[in-house]
């Protein structure tokens, strides 16, 4: 492989190396008392590579070791006696060996540095206080390992494919994403979006509040961010048990509340007794995307905004929707192909260091073009970054043109209805279903 390929004038290798030292992978080996971490793979090569195989959306190892180029393994790996020779394997083998056998700490570290440093990079946000908390799933194929840890549903019948249940907190005005937090779906082990959000909200940045949807509309949640700003949608069963007679959920409502938990939850929770978190209740009729009038039961902690203001700051939680769907989709994680618990975990937190260095370049796009970073596309932004990769040698003249094509095109703001129905032709299978006994 020649210098000239496309991976050391990618863009997104020249905010990774600005953003993470790699000094800092070395120390956590010697915190941790790890050998190795030298030869080619260094750390941050092989975390590198990880991560450009998201980038390039779910490229497979081969195709993810020969885009990389001698210049970038000596970049990553100036120790290596084979990268200063700049003549690289055409086999993956040793990549593949170096993902597999990296530390999940480091993989942590390295993530979490990222997420640090590009804050730091975007200090200058208007509206860098509220984290969105949502919850969602992947698919991971079944082996042996990882049916252990994530069993399958027991009232189907034998299932080929697992599933894990993931939670996490994106910044409101930048949308970069904290590590996340994941677990089983099913099985005596099994974990709730609610318990993964209480460890989230343990990890976010001091004095950042939270909005967050009805599944997290519980006293519970409300708890724990007591002492943070928050906004969190009610059930509407939720909300007509805590009017009290106040009023009815027909009409619009606003009026101070102590949240106190009820018999059954004190009969059955001792831990619940003593909790009681004052707050605001407010409950408003908006007319919802399809034409429809809807109903919206807010809990806050808010006592100075109009209940206008706080009924349409929770209408950009949608935004956590539109993240999930990037990373699902975009970054090729809907299915998680990895044979064992830890590479579905380092594969995970690979692809959320990827979407945070494409959100960053799409942060600086924005800042740039005097616009917020969710007006932009951030497929777009991942295909230029792509383009410009292959374009040649980086140069600070290179980056700043990128910089102004990702943000030469807004994120349109469709007021109106759609005017024909969203419509799919069915498709077959071309073969029929397995029916063989899953892996036990």
């Amino acid at each position: 492989m020649d210098s000239g390929a496309h991976g050391c004038a990618d863009a997104a290798l020249a905010l990774y190396e600005q953003i993470l030292d790699p000094s800092l992978l070395d120390g956590v080996r010697r915190e941790l008392g790890l050998r190795g971490g030298g030869g080619l793979f260094s750390d941050a090569l092989t975390v590198w590579l990880g991560i450009r195989r998201r980038l390039g959306g779910g490229l497979s190892v081969e195709q993810t070791w020969l885009s990389c180029s001698s210049d970038e393994a000596l970049r990553l790996s100036p120790e290596s006696a084979r990268a200063r020779r700049g003549v690289l394997s055409p086999h993956a083998s040793g990549f593949d060996y170096a993902r597999r056998h990296i530390p999940l700490e480091l993989v942590v570290a390295a993530s979490e540095a990222i997420f640090t440093e590009a804050q730091a990079l975007l200090r200058s946000r208007p509206e860098g206080g509220w984290y969105l908390i949502d919850g969602s799933s992947l698919t991971v194929e079944r082996t042996v390992s990882l049916a252990g840890v994530f069993p399958p549903a027991s009232d189907h019948g034998a299932i080929h494919w697992l599933n894990v249940k993931v939670a996490v907190a994106h910044d409101l005005y930048s949308g970069l994403s904290m590590l996340p937090e994941w677990g089983p779906m099913h099985g005596p082990d099994s974990v709730s979006e609610q318990a993964m959000a209480h460890k989230l909200i343990e990890r976010l940045p001091p004095g950042c509040g939270v909005i967050a949807d009805r599944n997290f509309g519980i006293l519970q949640v409300a708890h724990a961010l007591r002492d943070r700003p928050m906004l969190v949608r009610l059930t509407d069963v939720r909300a007509k048990a805590l009017l009290k007679g106040k009023g009815t959920l027909e009409q619009d409502a606003d009026f101070l509340h102590e949240w106190r938990p009820s018999a059954w939850e004190r009969s059955h929770h001792k831990e619940f007794r003593d909790m009681v978190v004052p707050g605001r209740i407010v409950i408003r009729h908006v007319l919802g995307p399809k034409g429809k009038r809807v109903r919206v039961c807010l809990f806050t902690n808010d006592l100075s905004s109009s209940p206008e203001e706080l009924t349409l700051l929770y209408t950009r939680r949608w935004n956590v929707e539109t993240d999930l769907r990037t990373l699902k989709q975009t970054m090729d994680l809907e299915l998680v192909r990895a044979r064992s618990p830890e590479m579905v975990a380092k594969e995970l937190i690979l692809a959320v260091a990827a979407y945070n260095i494409v959100r960053t370049v799409m942060a600086q796009a924005a800042e740039k073009a005097g616009l917020q970073p969710r007006q932009l596309s951030f497929a777009r932004a991942k295909g230029c970054i792509e383009i410009f990769a292959a374009r040649g040698p980086v140069t600070p003249e290179s980056i700043q043109e990128m910089l102004v094509l990702i943000a030469g095109r807004k994120q349109p703001q469709r007021k109106a209805k759609r005017s024909f129905p969203r419509q799919v032709w069915t498709r077959y299978p071309a073969f029929p279903k397995r029916k063989t006994e899953a892996i036990k």
